[in-house]
């Protein structure tokens, strides 16, 4: 039982739609809002299919903001420390990290354009966090947004088009389900969502919780890049099979583990137990103060826990650990190892992927 009083939380941002129209890449933006009859909010800007807000109760059903992000377009667009490019973005063709920037692909190995330490990173300098997404509201709780990735606009080889659908139930819970195919030539494609939440709606995130249903994690290298090792969480800060406080494993509790100090927190990839590509539970996030809950559901065969090591309240108003990111995917870097689950698409073929962020109290 939770004995803590939920926390009462100043009334949401209020955004202005007219704040997020303009243009980017000639292309216009815009702000699209889905709610339901509750009165539960998310908020989607077609730049980068960005969530810029997600409203919800707590347990005492006071709504306030549980996701970071802006309040206009100039503040998505302006340079900022890392991890805020990423906020709130649907991350593609490639999440994560492709090491060296280099893709080998069928006997060839396609040379990246890198954009982070040498390394392609969420697609590169062309990956969707950066293109503005055709976008049609098809009713009060759902959206649609449109995007075809290019050799000419993201440096990888052959074209894919992607459908990608947002939709808000009635019990607060936002499915993120996307549909990918490969026009014209093999390619890999691996997507995610980028939200940064903070179920108390303020301060770092340190007091949540985090439990997930996977007992291996991907160990990094010193260049932030997976081993290949599949590697035991037991007895690690990365043991989080039952509920763990974010702070066991940012803090410690004497030495910190040396892939905590690598990253400065958690920037890791886990490997779900069991997959078999349905839609399933893969873990549970709470936060005791405001008695919310976030339940994640996921086809994908693995997920990245990021608690936004890089922020920095001076210059982009976010602090170092203000947000967490549970961010289903396939591994980091998978081309260049075999036996990760493979994220290749021959021409013709398509993936389809779902992720479920359910919303609760209690």
């Amino acid at each position: 039982m939770n004995l803590t009083p939920p926390a009462i939380q100043a009334a949401p941002r209020t955004l202005q739609r007219s704040q997020f129209q303009g243009r980017v890449n000639g292309l216009a933006t815009d702000l699209h809002t889905l709610k339901n009859a509750s009165g539960a909010t998310v908020s989607v800007c077609n730049y980068g299919a960005r969530i810029v807000q997600i409203v919800m109760p707590n347990a005492r059903g006071d709504r306030g903001d549980v996701a970071l992000g802006f309040n206009d377009l100039a503040g998505l667009l302006r340079p900022s420390p890392q991890g805020v490019p990423s906020m709130g973005a649907f991350i593609g063709r490639y999440a994560n990290r492709i090491g060296l920037a280099q893709l080998p692909l069928n006997g060839q190995l396609y040379s990246l354009a890198p954009n982070s330490g040498g390394h392609s990173l969420h697609g590169g300098p062309g990956g969707s966090r950066y293109q503005v997404f055709s976008a049609q509201q098809l009713s009060a709780t759902q959206l649609e947004l449109r995007h075809q990735f290019t050799p000419a606009n993201d440096g990888f080889p052959g074209t894919l088009a992607l459908t990608l659908t947002y939709t808000l139930s009635e019990s607060n819970a936002l499915s993120i389900a996307w549909l990918a195919q490969a026009i014209d030539a093999p390619t890999v494609a691996s997507f995610t969502s980028h939200v940064f939440f903070n179920l108390c709606g303020a301060g770092s995130v340190n007091d949540h919780t985090l439990q997930l249903h996977a007992s291996r994690f991907l160990p990094l290298n010193a260049q932030g890049l997976p081993t290949g090792d599949l590697r035991s969480t037991c007895g690690t800060p990365f043991d989080c099979a039952s509920p763990t406080r974010l702070a066991h494993g940012l803090s410690g509790s004497g030495s910190i583990h040396p892939q905590i100090a690598l990253c400065g927190g958690y920037d890791h990839h886990w490997a779900i137990d069991a997959w078999d590509g349905s839609l399933k539970t893969i873990g549970r996030v709470s936060e005791p103060s405001s008695g919310r809950t976030l339940e994640i559901f996921s086809t994908e065969p693995g997920v990245q826990v990021f608690t936004a090591n890089g922020l920095d309240a001076a210059h982009c108003g976010f602090a170092k650990h203000s947000g967490l990111c549970v961010e289903p995917s396939y591994f980091p870097d998978s081309p260049k190892h075999a036996h990760f689950p493979s994220t290749q698409l021959a021409a013709g073929q398509s993936r389809a992927g779902q992720v479920v962020y359910a919303f609760g109290a209690v």
